[in-house]
C-alpha cells in the first residue's frame, strides 16, 4: 500500500505487504453495481415518457436537478433598481472614491434588501431608504458644494493563509476559472501530465504532501523567493472533502527538483496547467499574506436636512507573502482581490477632503448566475454527491445527452433538462435528492469499513419494499407524458413550453392547432412570452408559396427549430424509415416571413447548385449555404465565398469558384515534404498554422521550436517533436500469412508449473495504469 508515488513510497510498500482488503473492493463493485441498476432501470422510463437516447444517472440527475433549479431561480427572479451616490474625493493631493451608505440616520436600500421574486424590499428592510434618481441627482448637485468631514477611521491588520494544494476538484475549479478549461480538459492535460513524469497522480481527495514534496516546494521556495517568504514550519493539509478516498498525495510536481514549467519546455494547455499545480504547491509552503486595511465614515453636509454618511475602504499589502506565486480565483468576477493593493491617502479624525465630484448611481439587482464547471463542481463536492474524479465524466454526460449546453463559461439547462427533472421529482424523488444521494455515499463507504454488507445493502436498494424496482414497476404506467413535458411559468401565460420527440416547442393550452418550435438549445430563463407568441405566429404561419415551374410540386413555408425554411413538396407520414425527404432550404437570416414568395423560393431551392466539373479530376464543382454561410466546394475543399465582395452564391461562375479552391488548396498545403518516418511510413510535412508552423505526421500535429526555422527542420529533427508530443509511434502490422496445413501434432510434454512471482514479473505495467489499478486496494 503506498499513499504518494515516489520511490521510496513504493520500495516501502514493497517491504510492508498486506493481505488485499476485500471491504474495499466490495464497496466499489456496489457502487458500480448502483450505478448501474439506477440507469438501467430509470433509463428507458424517460425514453417512454420524455424522449429518446436520454438517460438517468445516480449522479448525473442530481447535477442537471442543481442545475434547474437555478434556471427555475431565473425565470423566478423580478430585476429591482436603487439609487446610491457615488463621491470622488481628495485628500493631500491623493483622490479616492467613497459610497453613500446613510441619508441622516436613515440606511440606503442595498441588493440584498430585495426579494429576489417580487422586485420588492424585505420585509427586514422595510426602514430603508429608497431615493429615486430624480432626489438622487439633486442631492449630489447640493453635496458637491457642500463641506465634507472625515468622523472615523478604522484600521486593522489581517493575514491571508495559502490554500491546500490541489485536489481533483479543487484542480477543475481553478483551471475553469482561470484558464476557462472544461472539468474534461483538465483531466485529459493532466492525465498527459502525469503519463510524462510531470505530475504526480491527478485522481485524489488528499491534499496531504509526500516528505519529498514538501522539501521540494520549502526549498524552490527559499531558492526564488528567499528565507522571508517561507513558512515558518512545513504546512501539511486535510482533507476537507465529505467522504475524502485518501488514497494517494496532493497533485503536485513530480519528482525532488520542482522544476517550472520553462524548465521543462512545456507549452499550450499543458504548460499553463503545469504552470497553475507549480505555483499552488510552491505556495501551500509559503509565509501568510500580511494586509492593513482602512476603513473611513465621511460626512457631508453635516448638521443640515442634506447630511449624508459615505464611506471609504482601503487596503495596502505590507508583506505579500504567498502572494508572491499564487492568488486563488473567485466565481464572482466583481469580487475583490486580495494581493491588490487600493490605499487610502492618510486620513485622520476631522479631516476635510475636498469633493471633486458626486454622481447619483442607479443600479439593477442581478438574477444568480448560472453554474460554472467550476461553481457546480464546488456544490456536487459541497454536498457529498459523486466523486472527484468521476465529475469530467458526468458534465461530459449531461452535455452529450442534451441536458445541458455551454454559453460561454455558463452551462445552460435545456428544456429537456426540465421535463426530465420534472418526471424524476414527481416519480423518483429520492434519487434526485442531495441528501440522499450523499446518505447513499456514506453507505457505500461504511461497506468500506467493513460496518455494512454488500447484498444485504444491494437488496433493501434494489429489491426492498420501498426499493427501486417496486417504485419503478408501481409508477411507470401512471406518468402522464404529456404533463410532464409541459412547462409553465407565470410570466409566460396563458403560453406553455412543451417538450417533444423533436425538441421544444410553444403552445397555447386552449388552440392545440398551433405551435411554434424553438431552438433546442434555448436558455428556459431567457425566454420571454413575447418570444412564444412570436414563435406560435411563427409556426402558424405554414403556408402554400406556389407551385415549382419545373417539379410541378408546392412551395411549403415552415417553421422549424432553426427558424424558417421552404419545402418543395409534402412530407409523407407513411414512407418508409430511410426514404428521402422533401428537398428544403433555410432563409437567408433576417428575411421576412411575408417577403417570401414564389420566386425567391424557387432561388432559396437551387441550391446546392452544380456549377460543372474539375479540368483535373472531373469532379463537380458545388455551390451552396452551410453553417458558415455561402461556399464553393470540390471534394473535400471547401471554399467561402468572401463576404466584401460582389460573389453571390445564386450567380458564381464556374471559373471563379475554380480561383478560390485553388487558394483554399494552396492554403491547404503543406510548406515542406519531409519524408516518410521511419516506422510508420506516412509522410511527415511542415505547415503553417494559425499559432505558428507546426510538422505534421498522421493525426499528430506538433509546434515547430522557435529556435529551429521551419525551412531548416530536418525529418530527424521533425520524428523528435512528433515523438515527443504524442509518443513512438506503432509500427503497422503486415498482414499475417496463410497457416499451412495442420500437421500430427506431437505428444505433449508435462507443462512445468508457473511460479505467482514469474506470472506477475511477466506482465509490466505501465506507468500510467499502475495507479489507478492499485488505487482501490490502497
Amino acid at each position: 500500500v503506498f499513499h504518494e508515488i515516489t520511490k521510496e513510497a513504493i520500495l516501502r510498500a514493497l517491504d510492508e505487504t498486506r493481505d488485499l482488503d476485500t471491504r474495499l473492493v466490495d464497496a466499489q463493485e456496489a457502487r458500480r453495481i448502483v450505478d448501474r441498476l439506477v440507469g438501467y432501470s430509470v433509463s428507458p422510463v424517460l425514453w417512454r415518457k420524455v424522449a429518446p437516447k436520454l438517460s438517468a444517472g445516480r449522479v448525473q440527475s442530481v447535477a442537471v436537478r442543481v442545475l434547474v433549479e437555478r434556471e427555475w431561480e431565473r425565470l423566478d427572479f423580478v430585476s429591482a433598481a436603487y439609487t446610491d451616490l457615488a463621491a470622488t474625493l481628495e485628500q493631500g493631493g491623493t483622490r479616492f472614491e467613497a459610497k453613500m451608505t446613510h441619508r441622516g440616520e436613515q440606511r440606503l436600500a442595498t441588493g440584498k434588501d430585495f426579494d429576489e421574486k417580487t422586485g420588492t424590499l424585505k420585509p427586514a428592510a422595510r426602514e430603508a431608504l429608497m431615493m429615486s434618481p430624480e432626489d438622487a441627482a439633486g442631492l449630489a448637485a447640493r453635496l458637491q458644494s457642500g463641506p465634507w468631514r472625515v468622523a472615523t477611521v478604522e484600521q486593522k491588520k489581517a493575514t491571508r493563509k495559502a490554500g491546500a494544494p490541489f485536489i481533483t476538484s479543487t484542480l477543475q475549479q481553478e483551471a475553469n476559472r482561470k484558464l476557462g478549461m472544461s472539468a474534461r480538459r483538465t483531466m485529459q492535460t493532466a492525465q498527459k501530465l502525469y503519463e510524462q513524469g510531470h505530475i504526480t497522480y491527478m485522481r485524489t481527495d488528499s491534499p496531504t504532501l509526500s516528505q519529498e514534496a514538501l522539501d521540494a516546494a520549502r526549498a524552490a521556495v527559499e531558492r526564488r523567493y528567499g528565507k522571508e517568504f517561507l513558512s515558518p514550519s512545513p504546512r501539511q493539509f486535510s482533507a476537507k472533502v465529505r467522504n475524502a478516498q485518501e488514497a494517494h498525495e496532493a497533485i503536485r510536481p513530480a519528482g525532488t527538483q520542482m522544476r517550472t514549467r520553462s524548465e521543462i519546455g512545456l507549452s499550450g494547455d499543458e504548460g499553463a496547467l503545469y504552470d497553475l499545480i507549480w505555483k499552488r504547491t510552491v505556495a501551500s509552503q509559503m509565509a501568510d499574506a500580511r494586509l492593513l486595511q482602512t476603513r473611513a465614515t465621511i460626512l457631508a453636509s453635516e448638521g443640515t436636512a442634506d447630511e449624508s454618511t459615505f464611506r471609504a475602504s482601503g487596503q495596502v499589502v505590507e508583506f505579500p507573502g504567498f502572494f508572491r506565486a499564487y492568488v486563488e480565483g473567485r466565481d464572482d468576477p466583481g469580487a475583490a482581490l486580495d494581493d491588490r493593493d487600493n490605499p487610502l491617502p492618510a486620513l485622520a479624525v476631522n479631516d476635510r477632503p475636498a469633493c471633486r465630484q458626486v454622481e447619483a448611481e442607479t443600479h439593477h439587482t442581478r438574477p444568480p448566475a448560472r453554474y460554472t464547471d467550476a461553481s457546480l463542481v464546488q456544490k456536487l463536492e459541497a454536498e457529498g454527491v459523486g466523486r472527484p474524479s468521476t465529475y469530467a465524466s458526468i458534465l461530459d454526460t449531461i452535455v452529450f445527452r442534451g441536458y445541458v449546453t455551454r454559453v460561454g463559461n455558463g452551462l445552460v439547462p435545456t428544456f429537456t433538462a426540465f421535463a426530465t427533472t420534472n418526471l424524476l421529482e414527481k416519480n423518483f424523488e429520492r434519487l434526485v435528492d442531495t441528501q440522499f444521494t450523499a446518505k447513499m455515499e456514506s453507505e457505500l463507504d461504511e461497506i468500506a469499513g467493513g460496518d455494512e454488507q454488500t447484498r444485504p445493502y444491494l437488496e433493501r436498494f434494489f429489491n426492498g419494499a420501498d426499493g427501486l424496482e417496486a417504485l419503478v414497476a408501481s409508477g411507470v404506467d401512471a406518468i402522464d407524458p404529456r404533463e410532464i413535458s409541459t412547462i409553465r411559468h407565470e410570466k409566460w401565460a396563458p403560453y406553455v413550453v412543451r417538450v417533444g420527440r423533436y425538441g421544444p416547442y410553444a403552445a397555447h393550452p386552449d388552440d392545440e392547432t398551433k405551435r411554434g418550435s424553438l431552438p433546442p438549445d434555448a436558455a428556459p430563463a431567457d425566454v420571454t412570452r413575447e418570444d412564444l407568441e412570436a414563435m406560435l405566429d411563427a409556426g402558424g404561419d405554414e403556408r402554400v408559396v406556389g407551385i415549382h415551374p419545373e417539379a410541378g410540386l408546392p412551395i411549403l413555408l415552415k417553421q422549424g427549430p432553426y427558424g424558417p425554411y421552404v419545402q418543395l413538396g409534402d412530407d409523407d407520414p407513411d414512407a418508409p424509415k430511410g426514404a428521402p425527404k422533401p428537398k428544403r432550404a433555410s432563409l437567408d437570416k433576417g428575411t421576412p416571413l411575408d417577403a417570401v414568395d414564389l420566386d425567391m423560393a424557387v432561388r432559396l431551392l437551387i441550391l446546392p447548385r452544380t456549377l460543372g466539373e474539375h479540368p483535373e479530376t472531373g469532379k463537380p464543382i458545388l455551390a451552396n449555404v452551410g453553417r458558415f454561410g455561402p461556399y464553393v466546394q470540390h471534394e473535400r475543399t471547401f471554399a467561402s465565398l468572401p463576404k466584401a465582395g460582389d460573389d453571390d452564391i445564386y450567380t458564381v461562375g464556374l471559373d471563379r469558384a475554380l480561383e478560390l479552391i485553388a487558394q483554399k488548396a494552396h492554403k491547404n498545403a503543406p510548406l515542406r515534404r519531409l519524408g516518410d518516418h521511419p516506422v510508420t511510413g506516412a509522410p511527415v510535412e511542415v505547415y503553417e498554422g494559425r499559432y505558428g508552423p507546426y510538422v505534421k505526421h498522421e493525426k499528430t500535429n506538433a509546434t515547430i521550436p522557435k529556435e529551429i526555422a521551419p525551412d531548416d527542420i530536418t525529418l530527424d529533427q521533425a520524428v523528435a517533436i512528433i515523438t515527443d508530443k504524442a509518443g513512438a509511434p506503432v509500427a503497422k502490422k503486415k498482414a499475417a500469412p496463410k497457416k499451412a496445413a495442420a500437421k500430427k501434432p506431437a505428444a505433449k510434454k508435462p507443462a512445468a508449473k508457473k511460479t505467482p512471482a514469474k506470472k506477475t514479473a511477466a506482465k509490466k505495467a505501465t506507468p500510467a495504469a499502475t495507479p489507478s489499478r492499485l488505487r482501490n486496494a490502497s
